[in-house]
């Protein structure tokens, strides 16, 4: 088996991983949503996507940091071995420049931010909702209609 091949069956694991965390994220309660009730975000996934997308409100840090508690929560209850063979795409890995492998601790920390940065590349490449697209295509509009009339009135 040559090492891209390997590589991607760790790739197809981080996959369900970000899978996980996403559907975790869409679970939560909508009171715990921050833009608001008006929102056309029908959950926090959504939010969180726009917040990669568009525009970070005063409230990612909130999402940011519930998100990578979620992967520490992963990466914690998966067995060492997996943990050991996830580590290998991280950059962890590449860090590492001593021989064997670093504690345990250290391998699940670097699994938890390769999963937190897929995850956010995942909310950063997934469309939005049609219903958040379409007020981000709305705001667009507005604004470019004030910029016209701006213009015209130099």
């Amino acid at each position: 088996m040559k090492k891209s091949e390997v590589t991607a069956i760790i790739d197809e694991r981080y996959a369900e991983l970000v899978s996980e965390v996403a559907d975790r994220v869409k679970s939560i309660p909508d009171s715990a949503k921050q833009c608001g009730d008006d929102s056309a975000s029908p959950d926090l996934w959504e939010e969180f996507k726009y917040e990669m997308q568009e525009e970070r409100s005063l409230s990612f840090n909130l999402y940011e940091d519930h998100i990578e508690g979620l992967c520490d929560v992963l990466a914690e209850d998966l067995p060492p071995t997996e943990v050991k063979l996830l580590w290998f795409v991280s950059d962890g890995y590449l860090d590492w420049i001593e021989d064997g492998f670093p504690d345990l601790g250290q391998l699940r920390e670097a699994v938890s931010r390769e999963l937190y940065s897929r995850v956010c590349g995942r909310a950063t490449d997934e469309p939005l909702h049609p219903d958040v697209q379409s007020n981000v295509d709305e705001l667009y509009r507005d604004r470019y209609q004030r910029d016209q009339q701006c213009n015209e009135q130099d």
